[in-house]
């Protein structure tokens, strides 16, 4: 049940007796009960929930391509997955999940929005890493401790296709179309960031009314 208070620039409702789904329900599909404070943005969207759909397969499909060059190979060589290429993962999952939160939910599809931008940054900047490494392959030999560090979380005893890293960063792999997994993954975050950051538009500035002709 929602009661109204008498605080008008706070939280103008409160909720007694209600449970934890109805409440993240209430929170998603009323604007009332999120904090004033969340509520001003100088920017606005020029995307539509399509887009975001689109976005979201396009990353889901970057993981499902990954996977099958993981387990079919290319040129008659397994793609294994380094802990950078599983970090990369994360991040084109990261923002397939915040992409379709967008899509669905239009009173906090900013928020979602600016998740999914810097989730592309934090991928952007992972792929970028992995690339310097192709160039200099001195710098990575032996056994990488964040393999061993990703390899004990749950998510990669659970779902170890996806999430076990079992490569080398510097590893030299068949490069596809020209270019490395890396170097593609590169461009696919890049893609993705200058696209999150071209629809997020700052609100022109309220036109200042005419003075009066004397």
């Amino acid at each position: 049940m929602l009661q109204r208070l008498d605080y008008p620039h706070k939280y103008p409702y409160q909720l007694r007796n209600v449970g934890l789904s109805s409440y993240i329900k209430a929170t998603f599909s009323n604007k009332d009960l999120i904090p004033e404070c969340f509520c001003t943005f100088d920017y606005y969207l020029s995307m539509k929930p399509s887009q975001y759909y689109v976005l979201a397969l396009s990353s889901l499909s970057l993981v499902i391509f990954a996977v099958i060059l993981q387990q079919v190979g290319y040129q008659g060589v397994s793609f294994l997955p380094c802990p950078l290429c599983v970090l990369q993962r994360v991040g084109y999952l990261g923002i397939a999940l915040f992409c379709l939160l967008a899509a669905n939910t239009v009173s906090l599809r900013m928020y979602f929005h600016v998740l999914a931008l810097m989730t592309a940054i934090y991928g952007f900047s992972v792929a970028a890493h992995q690339v310097w490494l192709l160039s200099h392959p001195a710098s990575s030999c032996g056994i990488d401790p964040l393999e061993t560090w990703i390899n004990r979380f749950q998510l990669a005893k659970s779902f170890p296709m996806l999430f076990k890293a079992d490569g080398l960063c510097s590893a030299q792999l068949p490069a596809i179309l020209g270019l490395q997994v890396p170097e593609w993954s590169l461009l696919w975050f890049g893609g993705f960031l200058v696209v999150l950051s071209l629809t997020l538009m700052k609100k022109p500035a309220p036109a200042t009314p005419a003075k009066p002709l004397t």
